[in-house]
């Protein structure tokens, strides 16, 4: 919740299918956050290239604000 509380929540979430994405329980904490998912299509790798290359950025992100503040 630290990470997100200064720039707030992402409006969209894009994904793949898997069903990790798709249960309930990750639909109702999508709804209480007001995040909007967005499905890759099926067998559609190619798709999610532009997404995994902002995940591997924003996980570089983390990872550097997480070393810069040690274990506060």
């Amino acid at each position: 919740m630290k990470t997100f509380c200064p720039t707030g929540f992402p409006k969209t979430i894009c994904t793949d299918q898997g069903t990790n994405f798709t249960a309930e329980l990750t639909q109702a904490f999508q709804d209480v956050l007001g995040v909007s998912p967005k499905f890759s299509t099926p067998g559609h790798h190619e798709s999610m290239g532009a997404f995994e290359r902002w995940n591997r950025t924003l996980k570089d992100m983390l990872n550097k604000n997480i070393q810069g503040h040690g274990n506060e």
